[in-house]
Order: C-alpha cells, then sequence, then structure tokens
C-alpha cells in the first residue's frame, strides 16, 4: 500500500513562498534553459494553446515546441525525440485523456 505522504520531502514553506511571489518563481525559471512542449489536441481542447504558446514566448522561454496530437504512438515517438535532442528541463503542456 503507498501513501500520499510517500517520496520526495518539498519543503512547503519554499513552495508557498513561490505562489504567494510569482514573479521569483517566473525569474527563477528563466534562469533555467527550458523547452516547453505543447499539444493542441487535435484542436479538440478546452484551452487556446496557442494564446499560451504566445504568452510563453513572451515571458523570454524561447523553445516552444507544438505536436498535433502527443498521446498518438508518432507524438510518444517524437516526445521520446524532444527529450534525446534538448534539455533536461522540459515542461509539457497537454490534456487528460479524459477529456476526450
Amino acid at each position: 500500500m503507498t501513501f500520499l505522504n510517500e517520496g520526495p520531502r518539498v519543503d512547503r514553506r519554499l513552495l508557498f513562498k513561490s505562489f504567494i511571489s510569482p514573479s521569483k518563481l517566473l525569474a527563477t525559471i528563466l534562469k533555467q534553459n527550458i523547452t516547453v512542449l505543447s499539444c493542441n489536441c487535435r484542436g479538440k481542447s478546452i484551452i487556446d494553446f496557442e494564446d499560451v504558446e504566445t504568452f510563453i514566448g513572451d515571458i523570454g522561454i524561447k523553445d516552444v515546441i507544438s505536436h498535433d496530437s502527443l498521446c498518438s504512438l508518432e507524438g510518444i515517438e517524437f516526445y521520446k525525440n524532444i527529450l534525446n535532442n534538448f534539455p533536461k528541463k522540459l515542461i509539457v503542456l497537454a490534456c487528460s485523456k479524459r477529456n476526450f
């Protein structure tokens, strides 16, 4: 049986401070070499990923890569290729399979 409290410890004070001061969190993120991988969910998503990608570009994250369907076999291969060729800091924007 596993419990939610198992796993790595999180400094809750530091986590709380980052939510209170999003500008500090954003400054920390922008110092990293981050790639954002976005799935547009075959155009069926309730989120406008183009607006999100524009926002991400506007705040200074340079590598924003979009794919039509990350949950397909082709998308999984694409994801693996991204993992092998880009930095270790990767943020994935995608839907939940429960939505479809």
